[in-house]
């Protein structure tokens, strides 16, 4: 099960040291006639000086040899004594100017911009590997790790105490799962952050490639290997057929093939209009990916009939206990109820259907518990809805409308792992009632974790984030995405 890790705190704590009031001390000794006397009381006050000066050295010597206040040289002479120098070498990559994607890519740095969020132009003689010198506050941290992978037992909470370190975040949601399929080794750590990777606005060495760091300062077992999952985990955009998933053994998202990520049928052959406006037949179980017949503009995937199905099986891309989807759809047909999405977990099952012009979310759990969540004011045809799921509750909200809907509820368990997604066919509820099939288009698929919570307050592990920040995470991701 993945879950939020809690993360033991270490607190520095200040080596105690009792300053003494050499002024106050002096007078009380003065004699009664020399008391208040302003002249006096200067020359007290230079008679002291070099004493007062000298217990503030002494107060230094003591209390900033404690690695959490030195500063300066004096976290230089722990780091020689750790064996860890202040400069980071070729092992680290610098990141320079490029484009989005490439490693050690950062956006431009203008020459009156000292920001290190920034990366500087790259020369032809320039490595991408080199000197780094870091500021007291990175040294610190940095230090901290050494000595906790120089201490480390190699158990989950000291490997999780050293990435809160590195990547400057409360919570780690990490899994130790692995596919019965996969033969590249049983020992693997997979984390997420519920943050990109080198964010240079959230980066604690900013600048520094993070997975770089970590791969070298993270204490681990011999031969346990560590996967970096970022937020999206699947994406899949049938307006300009892009589909990428998180596979384990790779770090983020690698580029898939629509068969790879989805499962679909249909018994028989259909029309559509192609990107040139030519009428198309599609065989026997072949997708419809149609365009408008006089614009050529992309509709996304068709689905009408009531055995056209599109399918996938959740796997190690899904959180055990939270996440959301994005879900972008085109509705055709608005005088019947019907399903647009389908989701089914251990414990719970989701269902996104439209009723008298109106969006709704059901949700079941138990045996014959339900609920029903609806945004009255959602009437249009074409929608993105956010669905994320928690424990605690189901949040449900529609893009560009001022509410959202929650389902609170004992559900016990939420784990999709093994389990389908489903859009097209009927969906019959525990009560019996009947929706039928959906007919429309699907324009974009989305799935993170473990971001959870409305669409105005989005949650991440417990801790709200604000709306900016939710969408950050969906416009830097590489493809487009529907807006």
């Amino acid at each position: 099960m993945i879950e939020s890790t809690p993360i033991t705190v270490y607190e520095g704590e200040e080596t105690p040291f009792q300053e003494t009031d050499y002024l106050e001390q002096a007078v009380e000794l003065t004699t009664s006639q020399f008391k208040d006397r302003d002249v006096f009381n200067r020359y007290l006050q230079l008679l002291i000086q070099g004493r007062v000066e000298l217990q503030l050295v002494i107060k230094d010597l003591i209390q900033k040899r404690s690695l959490d206040f030195a500063e300066g040289q004096q976290l230089d002479v722990i780091g020689r004594i750790l064996g860890q120098p202040r400069q980071l070498f070729d092992s680290v990559i610098i990141r320079y100017f490029g484009f989005k994607g490439a490693t050690g890519a950062s956006p431009y740095k203008e020459v009156s911009n000292t920001e290190r969020t920034f990366g500087p132009w790259k020369g032809v003689k320039d490595s991408l590997l080199g000197i780094r010198e870091l500021t007291d506050d990175e040294y610190r941290r940095l230090l901290k790790l050494t000595i906790l992978k120089n201490t480390t037992q190699a158990t989950i909470t000291a490997f999780n105490d050293g990435a809160r370190l590195l990547f400057g975040v409360d919570t780690i949601d990490y899994q130790e799962d692995v596919p019965t399929s996969y033969s590249g080794g049983a020992a693997t750590i997979t984390i997420s952050l519920g943050r990109n990777y080198n964010d240079p606005e959230k980066a604690v060495f900013s600048g520094l490639d993070e997975i770089a760091l970590a791969d070298r300062f993270l204490g681990r077992p011999l031969g346990v290997g560590v996967l970096f999952q970022d937020p999206i985990t699947f994406y899949a955009s049938f307006l300009t057929k892009s589909y990428e998933q998180f596979v384990f053994g790779t770090n983020g998202s690698a580029a898939q093939t629509f068969e790879q990520m989805f499962t679909f049928t249909r018994p028989y052959t259909d029309t559509y209009f192609d990107v040139n406006g030519d009428e198309q037949t599609a065989a026997i179980d072949e997708p419809r990916i149609a365009y408008d017949e006089n614009t050529q503009e992309p509709l996304g995937l068709c689905i009408n009939g009531p055995n056209e199905v599109l399918t996938h099986t959740w796997g190690l891309e899904a959180n055990t206990s939270q996440g959301t989807f994005r879900l972008a759809f085109q509705h055709d047909n608005t005088t019947e109820t019907e399903v647009a999405f389908t989701v089914e977990g251990e414990g719970i099952k989701m269902v996104l259907f439209r009723e008298d012009t109106y969006w709704k979310l059901r949700t079941e759990w138990g045996v014959s518990d339900s609920y029903e969540a609806i945004i009255t004011q959602a009437t249009s045809d074409s929608i993105i809805a956010n669905i994320s799921y928690t424990l605690e509750g189901v949040y449900f909200a529609i893009e560009d409308e001022d509410r959202f809907a929650v389902i609170t509820g004992e559900f016990g368990q939420t784990n999709i792992r093994s389990f389908d997604m489903r859009i097209g066919g009927d969906f019959t509820t525990n009560v019996g009632d009947v929706y039928g099939h959906f007919n429309g288009k699907v324009k974009e698929i989305i799935y993170m974790r473990p971001y959870i919570g409305e669409n105005e307050r989005v949650v991440v592990n417990g801790i709200q984030i604000t709306t900016e920040e939710y969408e950050k995470i969906l416009t830097e991701f590489d493809e487009p995405i529907v807006t």
